[in-house]
């Protein structure tokens, strides 16, 4: 089950493709109020899936 989650790689040789995202003075529980911050950046991660796919 790891192995299909990118995991139990051996780091930058062999790294999954992946993106993470930072939203600077936000806590897990502020996220939901952050909006603006989510619309601006969830597109970018769509459309990223479609890039990385082919």
């Amino acid at each position: 089950m790891l192995y299909l989650f990118g995991g139990g790689s051996l780091g930058e040789l062999s790294m999954p493709a992946s993106q993470f995202a930072i939203l600077p003075g936000t806590m897990h529980p502020g996220l939901t109020q952050k909006t603006d911050l989510l619309m601006a950046m969830i597109p970018g991660f769509l459309d990223a899936d479609e890039v990385l796919a082919n």
